[in-house]
């Protein structure tokens, strides 16, 4: 357990690191803007296209997590729904308040994905990640922008599904990145060099920035929705990935990767589409606050967990 945490307080650093220079207004909220549209669209995909380029598809591993990863993205999509009636009957949520809910439980951040699976097993953990980025990421994005049309507030902008998933940065690197792998197109190496110099930074930068967008403040009123999208997210995705990919034929090292990958809190950009299509994006602030907080304890108690049952097998 002590070489998970350890293992893990360089990354939630990065974090912290993120949270002070939000508070220091060392930057600027327009130099944060910049930042976060260049990790979004240069760093991350850059470290995207490399990883996918570079990994070996060719093992039963990657065959079983694509498949656990597309069986489980359709069982969280689908589980979403159908617990809307009876989560918003017990908690007394409104439409746009269930939408952050939804996006609390089923988008996950990449970011600290990246960085725990890279720190912890390597390049063979960042190709599972970016398999999971690949077969995730349109899904659940398609279906975010879908139920905020059906449950936010009418006065909520229009979202074009095809341009927002059409001109994905992170769907476009994912598809460049497993293509050129398919076709095993060379790439001369100066080029290669540029990319990998470039996605270096993306980790980094990527922490600092998820670390910048957390909102301190929590709506007591919504406590109980914050508890129990958490509660879902953090414990809930991992036991869930980690069942399927035992069903699939994974084991020993693979088993713990999905429980880390599962265990990640929700990404911070779920609070800029519920903003703009009229969800509760206070909630969503709270919501993903939470999780990223209460990440800390359940991600090593979590991969713990996942090393002590399956790491030796």
């Amino acid at each position: 357990m002590q070489a998970v945490l350890e293992s893990l307080v360089p990354i939630y650093l990065l974090i912290l690191t993120g949270v002070v220079l939000r508070r220091a207004r060392l930057v600027s909220d327009d130099g944060w803007k910049g930042m976060e549209r260049l990790s979004f669209y240069l760093f991350f995909p850059a470290l995207l296209v490399l990883t996918l380029y570079r990994a070996d598809f060719s093992g039963t591993g990657a065959s079983a997590a694509l498949s656990t990863f597309a069986v489980g993205v359709a069982i969280i999509l689908a589980a979403g729904l159908a617990l809307r009636r009876p989560v918003s009957a017990l908690l007394g949520l409104s439409d746009p308040a269930y939408s952050s809910v939804y996006q609390g439980f089923t988008r996950w951040n990449a970011f600290i994905a990246l960085a725990i699976t890279e720190k912890l097993f390597g390049a063979d953990g960042l190709v599972l990640v970016a398999i999971a980025i690949l077969v995730m990421v349109i899904p659940i994005n398609v279906a975010s922008v879908m139920v905020l049309t059906w449950l936010g507030e009418r006065n909520g902008a229009k979202r074009s599904l095809r341009r927002d998933i059409g001109l994905n940065p992170i769907v476009l690197s994912a598809l460049a990145g497993s293509l050129l792998n398919l076709m095993a197109v060379p790439i001369y190496e100066p080029v290669t060099v540029a990319v990998e110099m470039i996605g270096d930074t993306a980790l980094p930068i990527g922490l600092i920035l998820v670390g910048a967008g957390l909102r301190p403040s929590l709506d007591r009123s919504a406590l109980s929705a914050v508890a129990l999208t958490a509660a879902m997210k953090l414990l809930g995705v991992p036991l869930l990935l980690v069942a399927l990919g035992y069903a699939f034929g994974l084991e020993g090292r693979d088993l713990v990767v999905m429980a880390a990958i599962g265990a990640v809190p929700t990404a911070m950009q779920g609070f800029v589409l519920a903003r703009e299509m009229g969800g509760d994006a206070t909630l969503f602030a709270s919501i993903s606050t939470a999780q990223a907080i209460a990440s800390v304890v359940t991600i090593p108690l979590v991969i713990y967990l996942a090393t002590v049952f399956f790491a030796a097998a």
